[in-house]
C-alpha cells in the first residue's frame, strides 16, 4: 500500500502561486507536477515525475524538501501528461 501525503495539489495550490507569481494566471492542472508516495511494504519512498527533471540538482532538491533519506528514495520517469515538463517553460515560470 502506498502512502500519499496530506497535500493536495487543489489546496495547496494558492500557496505556490503567492510564491511564484507567475503561476498566478494557470490552473494546477496545467502545469506539471510529480508526486512523493511512501511504500508501506518496502519502507521506501518513491518519488515519480518526468525524465527532463531528473536532475542530481532537482532529486537533491526534492529530497531536501521532503527529507527524503537517501538510500530508501527512489527516482520514478512518470510519462503521464500531469508530469511531462516542458523545460523552457519552467523556466519562465520559475525565472525571479
Amino acid at each position: 500500500m502506498a502512502v500519499n501525503g496530506p497535500f493536495d495539489h487543489v489546496t495547496t495550490w494558492p500557496n505556490f502561486q503567492r510564491q511564484y507569481p507567475a503561476l498566478v494566471p494557470l490552473d494546477y492542472e496545467s502545469v506539471p507536477r510529480g508526486r512523493v508516495l511512501f511504500l508501506k511494504e518496502d519502507r521506501k519512498f518513491v518519488v515519480y515525475m518526468d525524465m527532463a527533471l531528473m536532475t542530481t540538482t532537482v532529486k537533491k532538491a526534492v529530497k531536501e524538501t521532503f527529507t527524503l533519506p537517501a538510500g530508501q528514495t527512489s527516482f520514478v520517469r512518470e510519462a503521464h501528461s500531469h508530469y511531462i515538463t516542458d523545460t523552457a517553460e519552467l523556466e519562465r515560470i520559475f525565472r525571479r
